[in-house]
């Protein structure tokens, strides 16, 4: 491990009651743990205990100075191994799968339009879009008219993570991490999968061909497309999210 890769201690939010089934939540790009809100109490009231961290850089965790997709996982590792269920969007889609290609971090994966690849061709307008979000710091209004389709809970908690990251985290945690390409991460895989992507129409960030390609090789992927709905998909239909998270629980259970 290099320092760059020595993990930080993430605070975390808590849903639930412990001692039930364990669900791991991972954010994405200026994003919090509390973004999860909708999804986490979902969760808790099927009778999950739910934990969402904030990612380093972002909400009330500590900032680095490096932000590789190796030091997120580091961090992951902190809370511990075991859990029935890991859900991460977006970044928090890529990071979640680093770690549970490790044998015993996880019994399930749900990806929710992860981001697996930016070719070199658009990855400066990505990164210009990501950065974009950053105008909206602290305003709600700004947010909700930015995405109307959203609970306006979810523009208030939106616009408070951007307030507590910065330009920085979010350059370096692109730039950092860059040539972003990491299909291969899903090829690693060898438990229960399921990947959700957004709309082409509505802005994904992972290409259906590409998950149908990949749930062809690998059994144990599931992938399929939300129609109408955007990049952020448990907020704008999380109700088909946790659809999918709470289907055939028995045949996930140890």
């Amino acid at each position: 491990m290099t320092d760059y890769d020595r993990p930080v201690a993430l605070p975390t939010l808590q849903w639930g009651v412990k001692g039930r089934q364990r669900a791991l939540l991972v954010h994405g790009l200026a994003s919090s743990a509390a973004t999860w809100w909708r999804i986490a109490d979902g969760l808790a009231g099927a009778g999950y205990h739910v934990t969402a961290p904030d990612l380093r850089g972002h909400g009330n965790a500590p900032h680095t100075s490096s932000y590789r997709l190796s030091g997120y996982a580091a961090d992951m590792w902190e809370l511990g191994g075991s859990w029935d269920m890991v859900v991460g969007h977006s970044l928090g889609g890529t990071v979640a799968t680093l770690i549970a290609a490790d044998q015993g971090f996880t019994r399930r994966l749900a990806l929710l339009d992860p981001v697996f690849m930016i070719p070199e061709d658009r990855f400066d307008a990505v990164l210009a879009d990501q950065l974009s979000e950053l105008d909206h710091a602290g305003d709600a209004d700004a947010v909700g008219a930015r995405h109307p389709t959203w609970h306006p809970e979810d523009a208030a908690l939106k616009a408070r993570a951007v307030t507590q990251t910065s330009r920085y985290v979010v350059e370096r945690s692109l730039e950092d991490n860059r040539p972003w390409w990491y299909l291969d991460l899903l090829g690693d895989v060898r438990i229960s999968t399921d990947i959700l992507s957004a709309d082409p129409a509505n802005g994904t960030l992972f290409d259906p061909t590409i998950g149908d390609e990949i749930a062809r090789r690998n059994v144990r992927i599931t992938a399929r497309v939300l129609r109408g709905v955007g990049h952020s998909i448990h907020r704008e239909a999380p109700g088909a999210v946790l659809d999918v998270l709470l289907a055939d629980q028995a045949s996930h259970r140890r």
